[in-house]
């Protein structure tokens, strides 16, 4: 009993195994093309010039007190620091 066990629990963790490897990715959405209101839809996108503000941008009119943004794709992200006022 304790050996079927075992191979039931090794057979699990493998048929587990290979269903974690195998996901395969259906959706990647980059900003590099302007999709408010055909692709997605955000709130109202600001900058007031001291480093508040929510929008897509390339980073080079935005000031980031919180140090640069990193691990973006391509060469738009959407970008957001000090939203609570």
């Amino acid at each position: 009993m304790k050996l079927r066990t075992t191979q039931s629990i090794v057979s699990l963790l493998a048929f587990l195994f290979l269903i974690v490897t195998s996901q395969a990715q259906f959706w990647s959405e980059n900003f590099e093309t302007d999709g408010e209101g055909t692709r997605y839809t955000t709130s109202v996108s600001f900058n007031d010039g001291t480093s508040d503000h929510f929008n897509r941008t390339d980073g080079s009119d935005i000031s980031n007190v919180g140090g640069a943004y990193s691990a973006y794709n391509g060469t738009y992200f959407w970008a957001g620091e000090d939203l609570d006022d």
